[in-house]
């Protein structure tokens, strides 16, 4: 689906509504976090659908685009990370 046709929802939804949640881990001491970040970092830079999962959620707190708004669905992320990256 091409970026142009996508509608952003404009409606206000409460947190409590959103359909996401956080994944739990225990993350070991010897994790190199750095490494991690460097790869995460990489994959923003060439956003695509299947670096996502399927219940994503980007919550952009006046980042990308100057006012609260959150996205969901790996498809509408990797579209709006596109167009404003």
């Amino acid at each position: 689906m091409s970026s142009s046709n996508l509608q952003y929802p404009t409606r206000a939804v409460s947190l409590t509504e959103h359909p996401a949640s956080l994944p739990e881990a225990d993350i070991a001491d010897t994790v190199n976090h750095a490494a991690i970040a460097a790869s995460a970092v990489a994959y923003l830079s060439d956003l695509s659908v299947n670096a996502l999962t399927d219940n994503a959620i980007w919550r952009d707190c006046l980042a990308l685009t100057g006012t609260l708004r959150t996205f969901f669905s790996p498809e509408v992320i990797a579209s709006v990370w596109t167009d404003l990256a």
